[in-house]
């Protein structure tokens, strides 16, 4: 298997995501859904450094030499010994291992911010009167904890109460994954703040878009102070 391909992506190995929409994607920049026969196929091609239609999003990005999601990700997950055996002792039919999961449990969202709208924030479906379908993730708590790595988005993760209780778990263990988690940061109280400091590994990605009253303006109802 080439991994230098410019075909080759390392997420549809190690990666499980699923969208609010209810279905999952080999990442969060694939457009196509994939059923859960599918996968295979698509390692398979890839091994094969064929292209596939999944994936078309980072090609486009490649083709106009521009660093792709695909070439950050490849780069990075290749440096983690167990990740890169993985793949490369990985023959078509074996079972899956995911190191790494993208979770979005629900649209639950304190801001309604203009460049989101109903589908990711429950403030907006409110606004708008539009009733947003819930899908269940269907992933287990305990492979989640004892991966190498989650991303949390959403809604409003720090809100969200599977969210909370899957930080919870995660705090309490000794080996822990690394932890992401993408936020406003508008809702932290004393509770949250005591959870994230016992996560070893946790980076905070910060949603914010520009100063004071214009981002007040930008993530209504935000109060910029009170942000800082």
């Amino acid at each position: 298997m080439n991994l230098r391909s410019k075909t080759f992506c390392v997420l549809p190995w190690i990666e499980k995501y699923q969208n609010l929409d209810g279905k999952q994607y080999v990442c969060c920049h694939s457009r196509i859904p994939i059923s859960s026969n599918e996968i295979n196929d698509i390692r398979t091609k890839l091994a094969n450094q064929e292209p596939v239609p999944h994936c078309e999003s980072c090609y486009k990005l490649d083709q106009q030499q521009t660093i792709s999601p695909r070439l950050q990700e490849t780069a990075r997950w290749l440096k983690n010994t167990q990740v890169k055996s993985h793949i490369e002792q990985w023959k078509p039919g074996d079972p899956d291992r995911t190191f790494f999961y993208d979770l979005r449990f629900d649209n639950k969202c304190n801001l309604a911010c203009i460049s989101c709208g109903p589908n990711s924030s429950s403030l907006w479906s409110k606004e708008m009167g539009i009733e947003i379908k819930s899908y269940p993730l269907n992933f287990d708590n305990a492979d989640i904890v004892t991966s190498s790595k989650i991303y949390m988005a959403g809604g409003e993760p720090l809100i969200i109460d599977k969210c909370i209780e899957l930080l919870k778990q995660v705090a309490r263990q000794e080996q822990q994954p690394e932890v992401v988690i993408n936020t406003n940061l508008t809702r932290v109280n004393a509770d949250m703040q005591m959870i994230l400091q016992r996560i070893k590994n946790l980076t905070l990605v910060i949603s914010v878009d520009a100063h004071s009253r214009v981002n007040e303006y930008h993530r209504w109802p935000m109060k910029w102070k009170k942000f800082i």
